[in-house]
């Protein structure tokens, strides 16, 4: 297991900003998806969106940031959009850095592949370069493998998984059924309702809909993000 101290991106409001609007309502939605996975024993929530831009691995970032601060959980985020990767880029790290392709290709130590970051209790999996079957991938017993051994290695970690929009492919509708929880981003004002009830059709399992995240809110100049909690 590597470790680096990088530059992170501005737009993280629980390691920037920790007092703001954002960073609190980032909490908001941590504080939910705890009392959830305590109650259900949940540790593996995947992040999706129904199609590009709606700001979903900000999303996932600032959610883990969040789990990490101010509890004594620890958290790993998995960039498992092995399409369009961003989580490398946001964070600061190289983004032909070994990752989660390298591993789904070759197998290995789970631990080879994870990185420490400078947040205490944070650490990530980066996608590594893009791979010519991403969908066969993410179906292999590799990643199912992953999974299983990076959620009970350690009682107090939660594991982020960043995954590609629903619409477009089927990858996320892949990783769902690896997940215990599945939190969908909308953008406000962006994002067709059509769109959205398209996406969750993709969801074999409905029950695992923790809930949608509205982005991009825009109630007043403050209020940039807010949640819709429980989709059922």
């Amino acid at each position: 297991m590597l470790e680096y101290i990088k530059d992170f991106d501005n737009h993280l409001a629980p390691f920037w900003k920790p007092g703001s609007i954002p960073a609190e309502q980032y909490r908001i939605l941590r504080t939910r998806i705890l009392e959830t996975a305590r109650n259900k024993g949940s540790k593996v929530f995947l992040i999706s969106s129904a199609v590009l831009g709606e700001g979903k691995t900000l999303t996932a970032i600032n959610l883990a940031i969040s789990i990490v601060q101010g509890t004594h959980e620890t958290a790993l985020l998995i960039d498992a959009d092995l399409r369009k990767p961003n989580i490398a880029d946001m964070l600061g790290f190289e983004k032909d850095q070994k990752g989660l392709a390298e591993y789904l290709t070759s197998g290995g130590d789970p631990a080879d592949f994870i990185t420490k970051t400078s947040i205490p209790g944070l650490s990530i999996i980066t996608s590594g370069l893009p791979p010519e079957n991403p969908s066969e991938l993410l179906d292999s017993e590799y990643m199912s493998d992953l999974i299983q051994e990076v959620k009970y290695r350690y009682d107090n970690r939660y594991i982020i998984i960043d995954s590609p929009p629903l619409i477009p492919i089927t990858d996320s509708t892949i990783l769902s059924s690896l997940a215990d929880g599945v939190i969908m981003v909308v953008r406000a004002s962006t994002t067709q309702r059509k769109m959205v009830n398209e996406a969750i059709d993709k969801i074999e399992n409905k029950e695992k809909i923790l809930g949608l995240v509205l982005n991009a809110y825009n109630r007043s100049v403050a209020y940039k993000y807010t949640y819709t909690y429980n989709y059922h």
